[in-house]
């Protein structure tokens, strides 16, 4: 799917030769951007007036832009991301390709499907490119990529023909493409554009202020409940990627519990075992030479026993994704800030949607407590919380099940925001 043929849409323009162009991965392009930043881009951005001539030069350009540092690149990106949209029009085929494309270039050799392309090349004996992990087809750009996705799913949301299957689809790909990383960086980039969609069209009243508490309160209760009127929210591509992480924590908590119970079960043995040989010794205080002899044989566990035991001590083979580096937490971004708001409000739809949190006693319940909170300037008292220590007190009533506050969040890398 994202063979070779580098020469086809060639890489980012820029000096510096990283990742992405202008300085790329080592020239630190964009790290002074913000979750804000990229949302005024994209609210700015719009649909040109009249198409381009060639569908090609467009998403041209959009494929050898360099990552942007300023907000101006990131609206000038987005308007070339716009142009390409507004050309492709009706044409399946030209869609189909620029989604193709964006993905490609966000691919690259550490990604989920280069892994496992890598991985199942090794094992078969081929050589070449896959088994060395030396093609990574992409430059592996990061920001790029979020911009259009979210420039897609903008169009998709205002009626343009074929975006909504294009969003969707960049969405399930993103996963393979860039990991963890991606399905959580993108659940906050849309998951912003939800909200400011939802504001526009009155479905969410609550502001911002001092507290995100009241705010989240209120989109707590547009999200879950649907009651947005004829369009649903979360839209399509941004539940796709909340079903996503929420598979992924589901899956990474029964690695857990299996190892769990699987040492619990060698436990088991071997204090049964150590009863059994107890009785034994008891029952012949004074044993022959052969009884000894039979005595000392039982005692040791057999080989099979032994292997068995070995076995079921040493951990799952199977790894835990790296989901819960990257999952949104409560307690990312300033206090009162749209990125906590947003922050908070995708950690709860993505535990609302795991098996675990279902089978958790008290999560529910405290979930239809902030569901049934007033959702404006009380909201904190009416759930029993006076403060705003950013809006991890309330939160953590249902991502911690009323256990008390929740761990904090892992440290992102350094230098990176989004």
């Amino acid at each position: 799917m994202f063979g070779k043929g580098k020469g086809m849409f060639g890489k980012g323009k820029g000096s510096g030769g990283g990742r992405g162009g202008r300085g790329g991965r080592g020239g630190g392009g964009g790290r002074g951007l913000t979750l804000d930043d990229f949302s005024a881009a994209i609210a700015t951005s719009a649909a040109p007036s009249s198409p381009p001539d060639s569908f090609d030069d467009a998403l041209h350009t959009v494929l050898t832009s360099g990552r942007p540092a300023t907000l101006e690149e990131c609206m000038e990106y987005c308007t070339a991301v716009w142009a390409v949209l507004s050309s492709a029009a009706g044409d399946t085929d030209k869609w189909k390709l620029l989604v193709l494309a964006l993905v490609r270039r966000r691919f690259h050799a550490k990604a989920p499907a280069a892994k496992a392309a890598k991985a199942a090349a090794a094992q078969s004996g081929e050589e070449g490119d896959l088994a060395s992990g030396e093609d990574s087809s992409g430059d592996g750009e990061r920001i790029l990529f979020y911009l259009a996705v979210r420039v897609v799913c903008m169009a998709a949301q205002s009626g343009m023909p074929l975006a909504a299957p294009a969003a969707l689809a960049l969405c399930r790909l993103a996963p393979l493409a860039g990991g963890t990383r991606d399905t959580c960086a993108l659940i906050e980039h849309l998951g912003a554009d939800a909200l400011r969609t939802a504001r526009e069209a009155g479905t969410i009243t609550a502001s911002l202020g001092q507290r995100v508490l009241p705010a989240l309160v209120d989109a707590i209760n547009a999200f879950m409940r649907n009651n947005c009127g004829e369009s649903a929210l979360p839209p399509a591509p941004l539940d796709a990627l909340l079903t996503a992480a929420a598979q992924m924590l589901d899956e990474d908590l029964a690695l857990v519990q299996s190892d769990a119970d699987k040492r619990g079960e060698a436990a088991v043995e071997e204090e049964s075992d150590q009863k059994a040989k107890a009785g034994k010794r008891k029952a012949s205080e004074a044993p022959s030479q052969a009884q000894a002899g039979k005595r000392k044989a039982s005692e040791a566990p057999s080989q099979a026993q032994a292997g068995k035991r070995k076995a079921s001590e040493a951990p799952s083979q199977a790894l835990m994704s790296t989901i819960s580096t990257f999952l949104p937490h409560n307690d990312r971004g300033p206090t009162g800030s749209e990125r906590r708001l947003v922050q908070s409000l995708a950690e709860l739809l993505i535990w609302a949607r795991t098996q675990a949190a279902a089978q958790t006693p008290g999560w529910m319940e405290a979930l239809e407590i902030l569901l049934a909170a007033e959702p404006f300037a009380n909201a904190g008292a009416t759930i029993g919380v006076g403060n705003d220590a950013g809006t991890s007190a309330g939160t953590d009533v249902v991502t911690n099940g009323g256990a008390g506050p929740a761990p904090p969040a892992p440290a992102p890398p350094a230098g990176e925001e989004s």
